[in-house]
């Protein structure tokens, strides 16, 4: 077994998510505020068997999860004073389980933690994969920094592929200029799951893991479809992936018909619907055997809206 790599990648999330330079080593990514932009070595990646030319993997070459499986933790030290404990957990959970809804991956909430991210034993890492607050003056990351993805992960020998993650933790900036709010910690959370999983920062300028500039943290809430190109390249699609791109493409088109309030809708089900509900205007979305439903309130029955391909092409256009 060969020594362990380490991949980081740091995200910054303001008002509006700024851009940021790169600088890329054979096996890692660094990135240092700037106002130019976020460059890609494409020199560093082989990879010839991508669904499309435009996400990359963060390594360079493949590395997944095992099996798919990301349990994660989360430690409450530092939690910014203007968020409720419940709140984020919540919101986290949201989050991990929009790449569970496209992807083959089951991202687990383990509960709370006292371990720290980056916590080593022994020199090594300790295989616990957990998303935290610090101060990133405490390990010498830029503060203009919202989020710091380490993923650490077996080589094994030589062209072997896939290689075997074993450990990721994410940092989030306790001290993150203009604070923190919820829609900010769930689009950077999305994003940095997304980096989790082994996605690099990607080509496309509709990916929510695009960072050329990056988008705002409302838009990277929802994976698009070179997100999930690359995921599903990873780790294969998710059984319930094409019902949930179209409601995504759904909610992203008739905002008023399905109004959320708070953090995003989940995605349900119940006598074979899969399915969401927008408390904003008590209204639901979902699909049945192949057709698109929707209703309002719960005293008339579902309207059948026709089939789910009757939508297809206006989904993958918008991206979704």
């Amino acid at each position: 077994m060969k020594p362990l790599q380490l991949i980081s990648s740091l995200t910054l999330v303001a008002a509006s998510i700024a851009t940021l330079p790169s600088a890329f080593a054979q096996t890692a990514s660094l990135e240092k505020a700037s106002l130019g932009s976020d460059l890609i070595a494409q020199a560093d990646h082989n990879e010839t068997d991508k669904v499309s030319p435009r996400w990359l993997s963060l390594y360079g070459y493949s590395a997944v999860l095992p099996g798919g499986n990301y349990p994660w933790y989360f430690n409450p030290a530092n939690l910014p004073s203007n968020l409720r404990l419940d709140d984020v957990v919540l919101t986290l959970q949201h989050a991990a389980g929009r790449w569970s809804q496209l992807c083959n991956v089951n991202l687990v909430y383990m509960g709370l933690t006292t371990t720290p991210p980056l916590n080593r034993v022994n020199g090594g890492y300790d295989r616990i994969n957990v998303v935290g607050f610090i101060p990133f003056s405490s390990i010498s990351a830029n503060n203009n920094y919202a989020g710091l993805t380490y993923v650490g992960y077996d080589v094994g020998s030589p062209g072997e592929k896939p290689h075997t993650v074993i450990d990721v933790d994410i940092v989030l900036n306790a001290n993150a200029p203009g604070g923190w709010n919820l829609s900010m910690l769930d689009g950077a959370m999305t994003h940095e799951f997304g980096h989790g999983l082994g996605l690099d920062h990607s080509q496309d300028p509709g990916s929510i893991m695009f960072a050329m500039p990056y988008h705002t943290a409302d838009y990277d809430r929802v994976p698009r479809k070179d997100d999930v190109q690359g995921c599903s390249a990873l780790y294969g699609a998710a059984p319930s992936q094409l019902s949930n791109r179209a409601m995504n493409w759904a909610e992203s088109q008739y905002p008023n018909e399905l109004k959320r309030l708070g953090t995003a809708p989940v995605t349900q089900t119940y006598d074979g619907y899969l399915y969401r509900y927008y408390p904003g205007s008590n209204a639901y979305v979902g699909t049945k055997n192949g057709r698109v439903y929707y209703m309002v309130g719960t005293t008339k029955p579902p309207q059948d809206m026709g089939a789910l391909t009757d939508f297809w092409g206006q989904i993958d256009a918008a991206g979704f």
